[in-house]
């Protein structure tokens, strides 16, 4: 069963870290810190010596799964390590199920806000491209179409809260 520890730190967190997101867009570094300080302590006290060690692997692996898009320029440094904080705090496989949720919930939300932007037949053209550039290779020639997209973007702590409120609750019973 899944400790409700567990659940509170993260819908608190979460929550703290969207309502900063929506009016500052950022997540400030106190609060990932103090995610990653308590869910590490919580698995010690919880899970004990293997516990610990489980989380801080999944610490690791939300923070490099999450750092490769922040290089792409897909998400900001916050919500790295943001996924970092949640990986302390799940552990494994609950950040695995997390990130999925996460990128799926993201996804959508990009897709409905393009979509309702630039309009359907732009967005088919802009996944046309990417897929022909994906395969030929020409990746920084998709970059340059996409390069300005300051006024896409939302804040990405809107994904994370929903996403894993979905993984929770999907995975309290069973977990």
């Amino acid at each position: 069963m899944l400790a409700i520890s567990i659940i509170i730190i993260v819908i608190l967190g979460l929550s703290i870290a969207t309502v900063i997101d929506i009016k500052q867009r950022r997540i400030p570094n106190w609060l990932t810190v103090s995610m990653t300080v308590v869910g590490l302590i919580n698995s010690g006290v919880v899970k004990g010596w293997f516990g610990l060690g489980e989380h801080l692997l999944a610490m690791f692996f939300g923070l490099l799964l999450f750092f490769i898009f922040y290089l792409m320029g897909v998400f900001g440094a916050g919500d790295a390590k943001m996924m970092a904080a949640l990986g302390a705090v799940m552990g494994f496989p609950l950040i695995l199920y997390n990130s999925i949720s996460i990128i799926l919930v993201g996804g959508l939300v990009s897709f409905i806000q393009l979509v309702r932007k630039d309009g359907l037949k732009r967005v088919m053209y802009l996944i046309y491209f990417f897929m022909k550039s994906l395969f030929t290779g020409k990746l920084k020639e998709f970059n340059h179409l996409v390069k300005n997209t300051s006024n896409n973007t939302f804040p990405f702590s809107i994904a994370i809260i929903v996403g894993s409120v979905i993984t929770l609750w999907y995975m309290y019973p069973s977990y």
